[in-house]
């Protein structure tokens, strides 16, 4: 998981969280465990299906960026239909990142704080080296062509 439920109330979200994740009121203002680790799970499902491939999955300790990512969209998530200007334009710009990532397009996965696989190797590591004989031209091969 990129982001927990305390990384959402860490943002000041946790009254809107619990409206959002209890909307039947059940739970009398409370958070919605379920439904919010479905939310997430969805947020870091959407952030791997941008990073397969470019990095190893799922990311072991995520940056503070992409936890911030998998926050806004986290949040989104959790309106359904509806969510305010400020909340869809925050999941745009997230998903914008990740597909800029995902394309290459700029050097942004130092942000994601983590090598990206087609890294060169650590220092004391090196690819092995296949040599082999030059070929010999001989007047006798030379002759058969």
């Amino acid at each position: 998981m990129y982001c927990t439920k305390q990384d959402l109330i860490a943002r000041g979200w946790g009254d809107e969280i619990a409206g959002l994740s209890d909307k039947a009121g059940e739970l009398g203002g409370d958070i919605n465990e379920a439904i919010l680790e479905q939310a997430i799970a969805d947020a870091c499902a959407k952030i791997d299906s941008y990073l397969v491939g470019l990095i190893e999955l799922p990311i072991a300790t995520p940056s503070s960026h992409v936890v911030r990512c998998a926050c806004d969209m986290t949040r989104f998530y959790l309106y359904d239909i509806g969510a305010i200007p400020q909340v869809r334009q925050a999941y745009e710009d997230a998903i914008d990142f990740f597909e800029r990532v995902h394309l290459h397009k700029s050097s942004l996965l130092a942000l994601l704080g983590v090598p990206p696989l087609d890294a060169p190797p650590a220092v004391g590591l090196q690819k092995p080296m296949l040599t082999s004989p030059l070929p010999t031209f001989t007047d006798a091969l030379l002759a058969k062509m």
